[in-house]
């Protein structure tokens, strides 16, 4: 395969915290490679923390982000830019043993490291690198993991299994989808004969490897969009797991009054930060309701400027200044000046 070189700081790996409730586990979530960004540049993080928080995983929770854009779909160039995501991926697998030692817990009691495509590529090369019997390596996770049993040189696939299950206290859970189209392009790019991990069962038996289909599950045209799913993959993976009560779930959305796309708590009454309208966003269905529907009104006594009322509450006309107490009887607005 060619090389390109990289320095670890064109990588810029950053840590994310993204919650602790006091439980002495340790979970890493290394994302893969973002065709929606320019090559080299790092994918929002806050889409995938949106994401990470539905399924409330316990303990700390870590999301390692990294300089993974894509950049391109034309045909010429997408081969170029894969093969250096790609040897960037690598890269941060050697070094990941010494990025993961700069928590504030380290070494953590049990840690869990989850990697989707090019993440799970990541973590492969960073079991293969080093040894992490000194970690407290529990559980690997590996999300349609774009790599493959015999890419590494002088590892065969039983090898390559043996060696990475000799890592981990607990077990490696290999989720696949046979339909994964995305990882079927890469095979192509690469004008590979071999299968990724990610679209086939591990090729090695032992009790420490644990296969999970799901093929055709995973709701996106590429049945590559482990992410997107993550709160249902991690039920799937741990289906009797106990889920954090102190992990607020966060949502990416447009603001149903003033349109501006704003992250919010989900499931509970916020605040938009642009216009002060209070909404809910629903995972449920991932709608936004309001139990006041906003009202813009002329102001009462320039006949002017506008207020916008929701619930029960003192505004003030945008032109004149003059504060007026809101009220509601059903869905008549009722209001009083306020005395300056």
């Amino acid at each position: 395969m060619d090389r390109v070189p990289h320095r670890l700081q064109d990588i810029d790996p950053i840590l994310y915290f993204l919650n602790d409730d006091g439980l002495p586990t340790t979970t890493v979530v290394i994302h893969g490679a973002n065709f929606d960004h320019f090559f080299a540049n790092r994918p929002d993080p806050d889409e995938y923390c949106c994401l990470i928080s539905r399924a409330q995983l316990t303990g700390r929770v870590y999301l390692l982000s990294w300089r993974s854009g894509f950049g391109t779909y034309n045909p010429v160039r997408a081969i170029g830019n894969f093969l250096s995501i790609e040897d960037n991926a690598h890269r941060l697998g050697k070094s990941l043993k010494a990025v993961i030692s700069k928590l504030p817990w380290s070494p953590p009691k049990r840690l869990t490291l989850i990697g989707h495509s090019l993440g799970a590529h990541v973590i492969t090369s960073a079991l293969l690198e080093h040894e992490w019997h000194d970690t407290g390596l529990y559980d690997v996770i590996l999300l349609g993991a774009a790599i493959g049993e015999e890419d590494y040189e002088e590892y065969t696939g039983r090898k390559f299994w043996r060696r990475c299950a000799s890592q981990v206290r607990h077990r490696i859970i290999n989720c696949y989808s046979g339909y994964d189209t995305q990882l079927w392009r890469r095979s192509f790019l690469r004008r590979d004969q071999l299968e990724c991990i990610g679209r086939a069962r591990a090729s090695h038996l032992s009790s420490k490897i644990h296969n999970i289909s799901f093929t055709g599950t995973l709701s996106d045209r590429w049945d590559h969009d482990y992410l997107t799913w993550f709160d249902r993959v991690m039920n799937r993976v741990y289906p009797n797991r106990t889920r954090s009560t102190a992990y607020q779930v966060e949502a990416l959305c447009d603001c149903p009054w003033c349109e501006d796309y704003v992250m919010v708590n989900a499931n509970e009454d916020v605040e938009c930060p642009s216009c002060n309208i209070t909404f809910e966003y629903r995972t449920k269905d991932d709608q936004c309701y309001w139990r006041y529907e906003p009202q813009e009104i002329e102001c009462p006594r320039c006949e002017i400027g506008t207020i916008v009322v929701q619930a029960p509450a003192v505004e003030q006309c945008s032109r004149c200044r003059k504060g007026f107490e809101f009220d509601r009887r059903g869905s008549e607005v009722v209001y009083s000046e306020v005395a300056r």
